[in-house]
């Protein structure tokens, strides 16, 4: 899942937080994705990580059953508009890939 505010005031840091809930087995070389907004300009994210080419990669080598695995970075919009998340998604060995189905909008007021 993916979240972040529907509205932001201009110029104020917007949080996304992107969680992997394993409902399966034992899920192994787990890779986290998410394509920063072009309107956003990138602040920081979990890990210390920065975007190349303008997407974010978390990895975990291991995602126990019933657990989760969650990552947050930060963002902002110096003017008002309105921002689309719309590239994210999770994949695992074994040819597991999900992506999101929709896009997450904030907007900049």
């Amino acid at each position: 899942t993916k979240s972040a505010p529907p509205t932001a005031t201009a110029g104020a840091e917007i949080t996304y937080t992107l969680t992997v809930s394993n409902t399966g087995g034992l899920a192994t070389g787990l890779t986290l994705t998410d394509t920063l907004s072009i309107s956003a300009t990138f602040i920081r994210a979990a890990g210390g990580i920065v975007p190349t080419a303008r997407t974010l990669t978390w990895t975990t080598t291991t995602l126990p059953y019933q657990t989760l695995f969650t990552r947050t970075f930060v963002v902002t919009a110096t003017a008002p508009i309105t921002l689309y998340n719309r590239y994210y998604g999770v994949a695992a060995q074994g040819g597991y890939r999900v992506f999101a189905p929709l896009p997450i909008i904030t907007r900049v007021e």
